[in-house]
């Protein structure tokens, strides 16, 4: 997993702070905006997660799956 201020998928679902990793922070599933493959995590601090963010504010980051990201081909 790699963190990332941009990137471009887009949060789906439901906020949650359930077995977070960041105290402070909500997350929700990250998808390609084309495919809808998941390829990680949408973090945002709990104060700004809206149910309509589909992208992380200037406080939050996107938490990705490098192998989802990068292969041999």
């Amino acid at each position: 997993m790699v963190t990332f201020e941009r990137a471009g998928c887009e949060g789906v679902g439901g906020w949650t702070g359930e077995a977070t990793w960041y105290p402070g922070y909500l997350w929700r599933a990250c998808v390609c905006p084309k495919c809808r493959a998941h390829l990680g995590w949408m973090f945002e601090p709990e104060d700004s997660a809206t149910p309509d963010r589909v992208r992380p504010s200037e406080a939050g980051f996107y938490a990705l799956i490098l192998s989802k990201l990068i292969d041999e081909e």
